[in-house]
C-alpha cells in the first residue's frame, strides 16, 4: 500500500513539474510570465534597497522598463503617488 501511494506521489509531481517547464501549456506559459515578474522585481529591489519615497519610485520604474524589455505590461506601482503630508505647525495665539 505504501508502495502504491510513493508511486502516485512521484507521477504527482513529475505531472506538476512537466506542466510548468512546458511552455506549450497555458499553467506553463503562466508559470514563465511568473517567473519574469519575479525577476524584474528581486532586480529591482536589489539595485534600490530602501524603503524611501525616491528608491521606491526608483523601482517601479525599474521594474517597468523591466516588464517592458520582457514584453509584459507593467505591474501596480509600490510607492505612493505623492509624499505623504506634512503635519502643519500649531497656530500661534497672539
Amino acid at each position: 500500500m505504501r508502495r502504491l501511494i510513493a508511486i502516485a506521489a512521484l507521477s504527482l509531481l513529475a505531472g506538476s513539474a512537466l506542466a510548468q517547464s512546458n511552455p506549450n501549456t497555458v499553467q506553463g506559459q503562466a508559470f514563465g510570465r511568473w517567473r519574469i515578474q519575479d525577476k524584474c522585481v528581486a532586480d529591482a529591489t536589489l539595485k534600490f534597497p530602501d524603503r524611501d519615497l525616491v528608491s521606491l519610485q526608483k523601482r517601479d520604474g525599474a521594474v517597468d522598463q523591466c516588464l517592458a524589455a520582457a514584453g509584459m505590461p507593467p505591474r501596480a506601482h509600490v510607492a505612493p503617488t505623492s509624499p505623504q503630508p506634512q503635519i502643519a505647525p500649531p497656530k500661534e495665539d497672539n
